[in-house]
């Protein structure tokens, strides 16, 4: 289950965080320029995709809640979105 979107972290590669990094994660509130799966549009709830670190559109047969709504429609795959606050 998600519970944020990571937008930084310390380690060597420049795309995906690995274990033992230090990790900066939004888990409520506003997220700019979160990696979202092709054909999100402003207003989609969004779960986990497939992918690994990408948000996807909910389709409302996943097993997983929702954690996210697209705040625009995403563009070559980069959006900005407000993360459901899970924890308070």
């Amino acid at each position: 289950q998600a519970c944020g979107i990571l937008i930084a972290h310390d380690g060597a590669s420049a795309t995906t965080a690995a274990a033992g990094d230090r990790c900066t994660v939004v888990v409520k509130g506003y997220c700019e320029g979160a990696n979202l799966e092709g054909a999100v549009v402003k207003g989609d709830i969004l779960v986990s995709s497939t992918v690994a670190g990408q948000a996807a559109k909910f389709a409302g047969t996943e097993v997983v809640a929702p954690f996210a709504m697209a705040l625009e429609d995403d563009t070559a795959n980069v959006g900005d979105v407000w993360v459901f606050g899970l924890f308070s």
